[in-house]
């Protein structure tokens, strides 16, 4: 644990890899909505020689909680950023879409980390690691994870204000 020197969710990301030491580097919000055994399944991934590997609940064997839902906002925007990103970025570098860029449950090699370049103080870092990794052509992985309703708490990140932003670099 340390004190956050850089402001944002992207700051947050610049701070674990200047900090940090080792092989990989392995982001986890302990909000209780996801197994932490899927962690030991995004080492070995990194250990196997991916670069970014994402816990995915869009995944083939994966489960969003918004799956009983009507309206599945949280899914579908998800699913959404996965196919912009991957349409501009990486289908004609032949990668494999990423099927849940925004899901924070990552992990990724020290080299790739040391490799990233985000911009303090901004929500997009989850869409612009993927981003970078499609232009960078890292090999890229997902592992399914089954997330389940948040016990308690409320999520940092206000929908409409961070959906502006994210839409916003999506398309930027």
């Amino acid at each position: 644990m340390c004190a956050q020197a850089n402001a944002g969710y992207s700051g947050a990301y610049m701070d674990c890899v200047d900090l940090a030491d080792g092989k990989a580097f392995v982001v986890f919000h302990p909000k209780g909505t996801i197994p932490t055994a899927s962690l030991a399944h995004i080492v070995e991934r990194i250990d196997a020689g991916a670069d970014l590997v994402i816990a995915s609940r869009m995944a083939p064997g994966g489960r969003n909680a918004d799956d009983d839902q009507v309206l599945r906002h949280r899914k579908w925007f998800g699913l959404f950023s996965g196919a912009v990103l991957w349409l501009r970025f990486g289908r004609k570098r032949g990668l494999p879409r990423v099927t849940d860029p925004l899901h924070g449950i990552r992990g990724f090699s020290a080299r790739f980390g040391r490799e990233l370049r985000l911009e303090p103080g901004l929500v997009t870092a989850d869409l612009d690691i993927v981003k970078q990794a499609y232009l960078n052509s890292a090999v890229m992985e997902e592992v399914p994870v089954v997330e389940v309703e948040r016990l308690s708490g409320k999520t940092n990140f206000p929908t409409f204000r961070t959906g502006r932003r994210l839409v916003g670099f999506l398309f930027s």
